[in-house]
């Protein structure tokens, strides 16, 4: 559970402005080494130049197969909770597609679109979202980025499209947001598979992701269902 929480925003916010001091990692620690005094015997041939040494090459892994930072040991209760938030960022994301749709009518009366502008707002989003898994999923399995920040980055900068669709005051407006909104938002299925396979055993991840994919399935139909409770609030 250590583990997940230190590989959460939280977790490494604390640990970058810590300098490694709360939630640490065990890797990040320089070693303690004692320093010997220089004997004054060295000769002077000592202090001669030599040639480089080559430079070795390392492969850096987990600390063996039980290693309790690998995902795949980490307790049930934290699989479940990766698991769950990992559906509820698939389904929301696919729930926004849909949910507009209801919204196209009034679209078309409140700023005198046409009923194809209307539906832009639907097929633009679409669209998006089959492109952002190409910029997205490549930049998760960069080490120096990783899983975390594509979703939490590409989750807040949704939300923020998101905000400005609602606050828009043409049809332009509103058709440019719900692009950038699918291309950014599309986080959860650019790197949702990945995620379950790397905490779930070959045994295991075939449920997780059929549960990933119900998800995403639920999206699109309980979308509009959710629309009239949220315009009318």
């Amino acid at each position: 559970m250590n583990a997940l929480v230190r590989e959460s925003l939280f977790g490494r916010l604390s640990n970058f402005l810590t300098n490694n001091k709360f939630f640490p990692y065990p890797e990040l620690e320089a070693p303690k080494i004692k320093a010997l005094p220089v004997s004054a015997s060295v000769s002077a041939t000592s202090s001669t130049s030599t040639a480089p040494e080559p430079i070795q090459q390392f492969l850096i892994e987990f600390s063996g197969p039980n290693d309790p930072d690998t995902p795949r040991n980490w307790s049930k209760l934290a699989k479940t909770l990766v698991m769950l938030d990992v559906m509820f960022l698939n389904f929301s994301f696919y729930a926004a597609s849909a949910i507009f749709t209801p919204s196209i009518t009034g679209i078309e009366e409140q700023l005198g679109a046409t009923t194809a502008e209307g539906t832009l707002g639907l097929s633009l989003f679409v669209i998006a979202y089959g492109i952002g898994p190409l910029f997205l999923s490549p930049l998760s399995n960069l080490p120096a980025i990783g899983r975390t920040p594509v979703y939490v980055l590409g989750s807040l900068v949704f939300c923020l499209f998101n905000i400005g669709t609602a606050l828009g005051k043409n049809i332009e407006t509103i058709l440019i947001l719900r692009f950038f909104g699918g291309f950014f938002g599309s986080a959860p299925i650019s790197v949702g598979g990945a995620t379950l396979m790397e905490v779930y055993g070959p045994s295991e991840v075939p449920y997780a992701i059929a549960l990933y994919a119900v998800s995403g399935v639920c999206g699109p139909i309980l979308g509009p269902v959710c629309h009239p409770f949220y315009h009318q609030t």
